[in-house]
């Protein structure tokens, strides 16, 4: 395999298209969690991006995607990803919460000195009502003398593997970067395929440490209040961001048509 093609790889990867959802997702997750979290969301995007290669280099020849089709599912997957963050914790929550008080937890109230408690019996039969620590994101841990989320909690809310999932899921979605590396893929042995998309998916993995960066650092200065309210800030950027890949979409035109 020729050193330029290598190179091409890298600096397709490298380059600054579309980096804005990796970036912030890997940040809106990283954010109070710590940057495990975020690994596991970079080597699930890179065995996602993997088999996307796998798959191009396979059935790549019989498979037609215009440009407009790669920015629609771009601005698709942005608000998605972005919906998911912005949404998913809440819901384990009362998922969570709703089980609890199906096997009758709510009979033991007594839990103001567990951190991690998630108990509100409203929503329960019980005649006893508490809602100690029902605010709580249920994904974390709270330090009692700075208030501040300490770690990633892997028996509560996202697990590693869902997280490794959800990166899976993204690096698995074509976007306009990816279009780009089509032709090397397309023109190069399986094995040699493979390689150039993992060199791409190692290069193009920058943007998403960088998202780890800033979450982590969030996660250290922010206090748990607002910890919440940074990790839904990401999800709006996300979300915005796909809803102007949206417009560009409607509004897309190149000679021959769409």
């Amino acid at each position: 395999m020729d050193a330029d093609i290598i190179i091409a790889a890298v600096l397709i990867g490298f380059g600054f298209g579309n980096i804005f959802l990796c970036m912030f997702v890997a940040m809106s997750a990283s954010v109070g969690r710590g940057w495990k979290v975020g690994a596991a969301f970079i080597l699930g995007r890179f065995a996602g991006v993997l088999t996307l290669g796998i798959f191009i280099a396979i059935f790549g020849w019989y498979i037609d995607l215009s440009s407009s089709s790669m920015i629609l599912i771009f601005a698709t997957m942005s608000i998605l990803f972005g919906a998911l963050v912005l949404l998913w914790p809440s819901g384990l929550a009362r998922l969570r919460l709703l089980r609890h008080c199906e096997v009758g937890g709510c009979e033991s109230c007594d839990n103001k000195s567990q951190d991690s408690a998630i108990h509100d019996c409203s929503t329960c039969s019980s005649s006893k009502n508490c809602s100690a620590n029902s605010e709580q994101d249920p994904l974390l841990e709270v330090d009692d003398k700075n208030k501040k989320y300490s770690r990633f909690k892997n028996h509560q809310g996202l697990s590693m593997t869902s997280i490794a999932a959800f990166g899976f899921v993204r690096g698995a979605t074509p976007c306009l970067k990816i279009l780009l590396l089509v032709p090397l893929i397309l023109t190069l042995p399986l094995l040699e395929s493979v390689v150039v998309t993992g060199l791409f998916a190692l290069s193009s993995s920058i943007y998403s440490i960088i998202g780890i960066f800033m979450g982590s650092l969030l996660g250290i200065a922010a206090t748990e209040k607002r910890i919440p309210h940074l990790r839904r800030a990401g999800a709006v950027m996300l979300i915005g961001i796909g809803i102007y890949y949206s417009y560009k979409f409607l509004t897309f035109s190149c000679p021959g048509g769409i």
